[in-house]
């Protein structure tokens, strides 16, 4: 067997991604053959971290806009995120494959708290790591930021550094993609 190039991986799903042709909720069309190809990087001895967007359950901007305070609506989005982690553990479980759903942002009965050390010691163990980590509202993953010595970033590649990351990938969902 081949040399594996990137041990430790963060993939990020857009939530629009996982709503499929719907555009709204979740498609398991979709959400499965994901897993299984989560599942088949994870057999070779790849350790995946995923990060999700909401934007299938919640569209801050667009659905709260100025019918409520901003900081409410992006709470909103946050828990979006967590419904769509969920999601997402359960069906990579249904896969056979073990994942944890971590979380910044204290929620005991459907995510554990977010550290360093417990999501590098689940990621050592086999097990995906779903990450909800900032729970700060008026934030979003893609937004990037200047960072002094290192361009314009995202806050998902400064996360991907915190937890010693390898490859961040970042697919597009079809509507993001701009058209040429």
């Amino acid at each position: 067997m081949s040399q594996i190039k990137y041990k430790r991986i963060l993939l990020k799903l857009s939530g629009e991604a996982l709503a499929g042709e719907q555009h709204r909720g979740l498609d398991y069309g979709v959400i499965h053959p994901v897993c299984e190809a989560i599942r088949q990087c994870r057999d070779l001895g790849v350790q995946i971290g995923l990060v999700i967007g909401g934007g299938n359950f919640w569209r801050g901007v667009k659905d709260g806009a100025d019918k409520m305070q901003r900081a409410h609506g992006d709470a909103m989005g946050m828990l979006a995120t967590v419904m769509n982690s969920i999601a997402m553990a359960d069906a990579l479980e249904q896969h056979g494959v073990p994942a944890r759903v971590l979380s910044a942002v204290e929620m005991n009965k459907f995510a554990e708290y977010f550290t360093r050390d417990t999501a590098d010691r689940y990621l050592k163990e086999g097990e995906v790591v779903i990450f909800r980590r900032n729970g700060q509202p008026l934030f979003f993953h893609r937004y990037r930021r200047r960072t002094p010595g290192r361009g314009n970033r995202s806050r998902c590649h400064s996360h991907g550094e915190e937890c010693g990351w390898h490859l961040l990938c970042r697919p597009q969902h079809r509507s993001h993609r701009r058209q040429v």
